[in-house]
């Protein structure tokens, strides 16, 4: 199993007697202290992390995530001794892919990853776009190969420098664009990480060389599970929906139902049947109730997962009820949340920001420049960073500063798209001390 630790810049790890970490754990460190991890504390989950009451962001949820997926691997080690499952499943592996899966969420979520998508790939005009797009996933693989930095040497080892193990764990889908013509609806990584993708894959032992790892599985899992329970913890405490009156009055549950893509009213029915809810006020009893219902429901879901030891390797199998409660929850939010108009209201103004972003910022990219001084002065509305990446590009070389001009988009927490949106089109013309980042 050496070469699923095995790191692509070994070079540039210094020898240290003293260290006591493993690769793994490293790794996970690696994650946990960079400033994109950081970045996700102004990161949407479902609503803005600004909001007068406090939800999950993006970070909070990813911290939770690598907890429930930490506890479902060792679950799984624990009820399986002697089987041989270490060699395939390390927690702390589990534990720095679910602290990376959401690096690379963009502001805004999932609206500004269409966004995104929309603004690199033009079906109309192939040549002059990137038919491999944007794709949240495939960003965070990126960041943590290419856009995180960590070494001075950066130019020739740039990324966080993880190893396979911990790459082949992050891959939620093991895919790329490969075809114009039928796109892909979630995909793991760009073409220019397709060396990076190669030696994820090649250095462990995958069971299905197009499928997930283990590790990777129990990542997705875990996702599943904590968005899951806390989004609807959070918008049950804030009142906007009724778990209550879901699960105890039959008129509001026929709405809900009707409202819902789910078939099975009597499974539905079972599940809402065993929530004891009462509407939330705030006070100790229903703090205590509610924290019990994300405990148990937690538990319950845990509970439900095991390893099936098949010939190509173990395979995690999730219970048919975790899956079906799982979407149950999620409907929940979908329809009383997500679906919601002032939700849908905010969308189309946080399209409107990452539209103007990207054009202002193409532009000035790609605008002519005579000498290199002048070059200089066009990008100057480009963080530090991004300007060193932005000129080592001639203004005529579309598709890779477009690729760029998505990495710094994707990078800005939410109050920074719109504190530069507010500068760069003159609604706000903030402070000449104010930093460029």
């Amino acid at each position: 199993m050496e070469n699923r630790y095995r790191r692509r810049h070994r070079n540039l790890i210094p020898s240290n007697a003293d260290e006591l970490r493993a690769e793994a754990r490293r790794d996970r460190d690696r994650i946990l202290y960079s400033v994109e991890f950081q970045r996700l504390a102004g990161v949407t989950q479902v609503a803005s992390p600004t909001e007068r009451f406090p939800v999950h962001n993006r970070l909070t949820h990813s911290l939770k995530v690598s907890q429930v997926g930490r506890s479902i691997a060792e679950e799984l080690l624990n009820r399986n001794p002697r089987s041989g499952l270490e060699h395939d499943l390390n927690p702390d592996v589990v534990e720095a892919a679910c602290l990376a899966h959401d690096l690379g969420h963009p502001p805004f979520g999932h609206n500004t990853e269409r966004e995104l998508d929309n603004l690199l790939w033009d079906a109309n005009h192939p040549a002059q776009s990137l038919y491999d797009g944007f794709e949240g996933n495939a960003q965070s693989f990126r960041v943590v190969t290419k856009t995180a930095v960590k070494y001075q040497e950066d130019e020739h080892a740039p990324g966080l420098n993880l190893t396979a193990a911990t790459l082949n764990a992050i891959l939620k889908y093991p895919v790329t664009q490969d075809n114009p013509q039928t796109r892909e609806s979630k995909w793991g990584y760009y073409f220019s990480e397709q060396d990076d993708f190669d030696f994820a894959r090649n250095m462990t032992d995958t069971a299905d060389l197009k499928g997930r790892s283990l590790e990777a599985e129990i990542m997705n899992t875990a996702d599943d599970i904590t968005y899951a329970v806390h989004d609807v913890e959070d918008f049950f405490r804030a009142g906007l929906l009724p778990l209550d009156s879901v699960a105890s009055d039959s008129a509001e549950r026929d709405w809900f139902l009707s409202c819902s893509s789910l078939s099975d009213r009597v499974a539905v029915a079972d599940f809402l049947d065993g929530i004891s809810l009462q509407r939330f006020q705030g006070r100790h009893t229903h703090l205590a109730q509610l924290a019990e219902f994300r405990s148990s429901t937690v538990n319950r879901f845990i509970r439900g997962i095991g390893i099936d030891f098949a010939a190509h390797g173990p395979v995690l199998r999730v219970a048919d009820h975790v899956k079906f409660e799982i979407s149950v929850l999620q409907e929940l939010t979908r329809i009383y949340v997500i679906e919601s108009p002032a939700i849908q209201s905010q969308r189309y103004g946080q399209r409107k920001i990452i539209q103007t972003l990207f054009g202002i910022f193409f532009e000035e990219a790609t605008r002519n420049a005579r000498t290199a001084e002048e070059r200089q002065r066009h990008v100057q509305i480009f963080p530090p960073l991004y300007q060193d990446r932005i000129t080592r590009h001639d203004p005529t070389d579309r598709l890779p500063i477009m690729r760029l001009i998505a990495d710094l988009i994707a990078s800005m927490a939410e109050h920074q798209a719109i504190e530069t949106f507010a500068k760069l089109t003159g609604q706000n013309q903030g402070s000449v001390i104010d930093p460029i980042n």
